[in-house]
C-alpha cells in the first residue's frame, strides 16, 4: 500500500516551512492536562506509540494556520512526549506566527502527534488569504480541500478539523427572524453583519455546504475517518453572545436563546462529532463557562440533515428522559443528525506557542486528542492486514449500544450557556448516551479491543 500523502501537494501551493482556541485565563489553568496527564485518564499506555509506514494523520485550517517546528520540539520536551519533529510536516500555504488560526494550529498539532506519537502527521493550509482566516473564503476553501482530499490517491486515515463555525442553515434563521422582528431591514443587511463577525457564519449558502457533506462522504468509503470540533459556545452560539451594544447584536442575542443553532462541520452525519468534558475531582462533567471550564462544548441538531437510523435509538430515549420544553423545544430539529458522539477534555489544554506555555481550551483541544488516540488504533489494524476503519460512526454507535465500557458517562452538565451569555434553554447530561456529550469520555484500552480487530 502506497504511503499517504507522499506526493500530496495542494494546487497552485508552494510547501511551507515548517473550535477556534480558546485561551484560558490562568485562574482556570491551575489544573493542567498535557497529553501524559490525558493518556491517564483515558487508560492508555503511556508508551504506546505508531509504526506503520503507511498510517497518517493530518490537520488542516486555513488562514495564519501554521505551526513552529522549534515550538513542537519544546513542547515535546516539556511535557516528555516520547515523539520525533521529523514525523510532521506541513503541506500546502505557508501560515503566519501571531494569528488566531496560528494558535489553532499550533494546539492541533501539538495534540494530535502528543496523543497518536509515531505516526506521521501532516499540517495543511490550503487558502492562507485573510478572508479564508474567518469569513467568506473560508467555505470555497473548504470545498476545495474536501474535494481534493477525498480524490487524493492515498490519502491520511485520520483527519483532524477544528475550524468551524454556525451552520449557513442556522445563520439564515438568525436572520430570518431578526428581519420578521423589524431587527434588520433585510436579509442582506443582518448577512453582512453575521458574516463579517469571526468564525460566526463562514458557509455561503447550503448548496456549498451539502458539497462539502458529500467529499467527507467519500473520504468515509475510502478509509478515512475525519473528526470534527463541536464548537465552544453550547447549543445556542457559535462561541459567545454578539454585541449588546449594538441594535442588531441584541436582537440576535434574543434570537440566539430562543433557537439551538448547530454548527458544521460537526452536525455532518458523515464525521465524529466531538465535544468538550472539564474535570472535576478525578471525573468529567460537561465542559461549560458556567461551571469554570471557560467555553461550553457545542451540541444540538441539525436543521440540514436527517438523523442516520444508527443513532436514532440513542436520541430517541434521551429526548424521552428530558423535559423537551426546558431543552428548548418546539427549536430545535429533533428529526435532525444529532451530536457530538463522544466527548474529552476541553478545558485547562497547556501547548507552547512563540517559545511560552499557555493553556487553552475549547472542542479545538478534544478533536485533535480523540483524533490521535484513534490513530494509534488504526495503526494496529494497519500491522494486523486490517483496513483501517474508516466511516466509524455506525459501528461506534452499534458497539456502544452492548458495551457501555467503551465510555466514561457523563452525567453533569447543561449546554445553555456560551463563554459569556447564558440562556434559559440547554441540552442536559444524564446516564448514558446525551445531546451534551454524547456516549461521553472514550476509554482508549476498552476502543482498543473493540475497535483494533474485526
Amino acid at each position: 500500500r502506497p504511503a499517504p500523502c507522499r506526493e500530496w501537494a495542494l494546487a497552485g501551493a508552494t510547501a511551507a516551512a515548517g473550535g477556534e482556541a480558546q485561551r484560558l485565563p490562568a485562574l482556570l489553568a491551575a489544573t493542567s492536562y498535557p497529553p501524559n496527564a490525558q493518556k491517564q485518564v483515558y487508560d492508555m499506555p503511556l508508551d504506546l506509540a505508531g509504526s506503520n509506514k503507511t498510517n497518517a494523520q493530518l490537520v488542516w485550517g486555513t488562514g495564519t494556520y501554521g505551526y513552529s517546528p522549534n515550538d513542537l520540539s519544546t513542547f515535546y520536551k516539556d511535557f516528555d512526549v516520547d515523539n520525533s519533529i521529523s514525523l510532521t510536516s506541513a503541506i500546502g500555504m505557508e501560515g503566519k506566527a501571531g494569528g488566531a488560526n496560528w494558535v489553532e494550529a499550533t494546539l492541533d498539532i501539538q495534540y494530535v502527534s502528543g496523543m497518536g506519537t509515531g505516526v506521521r502527521s501532516f499540517v495543511v493550509n490550503s487558502d492562507n488569504s485573510s478572508a479564508a482566516e474567518a469569513g467568506g473564503e473560508f467555505g470555497p476553501a473548504f470545498v476545495r480541500f474536501s474535494r481534493e482530499l477525498a480524490n487524493n490517491p492515498s490519502p491520511p486515515y485520520t483527519i483532524s478539523i477544528s475550524l468551524g463555525s454556525l451552520s449557513w442553515a442556522s445563520c439564515n434563521k438568525l436572520c430570518e427572524e431578526a428581519v420578521a422582528m423589524g431587527a434588520s431591514p433585510s436579509m442582506q443587511e443582518c448577512t453582512k453583519y453575521t458574516r463579517g463577525l469571526f468564525q460566526v457564519c463562514m458557509y455561503d449558502d447550503e448548496l456549498q455546504v451539502k458539497r462539502i457533506d458529500e467529499e467527507l462522504m467519500k473520504l468515509g468509503s475510502r478509509g478515512v475517518t475525519v473528526f470534527a470540533a463541536a464548537g465552544d459556545g453550547g447549543n445556542h452560539f457559535s462561541f459567545g453572545a454578539f454585541n449588546p451594544l449594538n441594535p442588531l447584536g441584541r436582537a440576535l442575542n434574543e434570537i440566539s436563546c430562543n433557537y439551538t443553532l448547530p454548527t458544521y462541520p460537526a452536525s455532518s452525519a458523515w464525521v465524529v462529532a466531538v465535544g468538550g468534558t472539564q474535570m472535576k475531582d478525578g471525573a468529567p462533567i460537561g465542559c461549560s463557562s458556567q461551571t469554570g471550564g471557560g467555553i461550553t462544548g457545542g451540541c444540538g441538531f441539525s436543521w440540514t440533515f436527517d438523523q442516520p437510523t444508527w443513532q436514532s435509538p440513542q436520541v430517541t430515549s434521551y429526548l424521552g428522559a428530558i423535559n423537551q420544553t426546558a431543552a428548548g423545544a418546539p427549536n430545535f430539529n429533533a428529526a435532525g443528525r444529532a451530536y457530538p458522539d463522544v466527548s474529552a477534555i476541553a478545558s485547562g489544554v497547556p501547548i507552547v506557542e512563540s517559545g511560552r506555555k499557555e493553556s487553552v481550551g475549547g472542542t479545538s483541544a478534544s478533536t485533535p486528542e480523540v483524533a490521535g488516540m484513534f490513530s494509534i488504533i488504526n495503526d494496529q489494524r494497519l500491522n494486523s492486514g486490517l483496513p483501517p476503519l474508516g466511516f466509524f460512526n455506525p459501528r461506534l454507535y452499534q458497539a456502544t449500544a452492548s458495551n457501555a465500557a467503551l465510555f466514561v458517562d457523563v452525567t453533569s452538565g447543561s449546554s445553555s450557556c456560551g463563554t459569556d451569555k447564558c440562556c434559559s434553554t440547554g441540552f442536559d447530561a444524564i446516564p448514558g448516551f446525551d445531546v451534551f456529550t454524547g456516549f461521553g469520555q472514550p476509554l482508549f484500552s476498552a476502543w482498543l479491543k473493540e475497535f483494533g480487530s474485526d
